[in-house]
């Protein structure tokens, strides 16, 4: 019984709860935009001369008065891009990544 008032409580008086997926190739910048993110609303990021190859995933929980907002940062390299669609199912929007500057892998992305 008490279960079930807990999950009416959390239903009606929690905030809603959106998930982001960050993707693109390696080296496009998803990071550098997580930690964008992180210094805008004030929490701790990595200055952009530590920012590393991302092997798995980087998160990143901003929160509102509104809202929760739960950004995932995936890792681009060719072997790890068939993880992306265990991540589609459960993201409310996904932000593709592209490096305009690197011209010849623009048709890889």
């Amino acid at each position: 019984m008490f279960g079930l008032i807990k999950g009416f409580y959390e239903y009606y008086f929690s905030k809603p709860t959106y998930k982001i997926l960050i993707i693109g190739l390696d080296n496009s910048g998803k990071t550098h935009f997580l930690n964008l993110l992180k210094k805008q609303n004030q929490q701790k990021y990595l200055p952009n001369k530590r920012i590393k190859t991302t092997v798995g995933l980087n998160i990143a929980k901003i929160t509102s008065k509104e809202h929760t907002i739960i950004f995932w940062d995936l890792g681009g390299k060719k072997i790890l891009r068939s993880i992306w669609r265990k991540y589609y199912p459960e993201c409310h929007g996904i932000i593709y990544m592209v490096d305009g500057s690197d011209k010849e892998r623009l048709l890889e992305s």
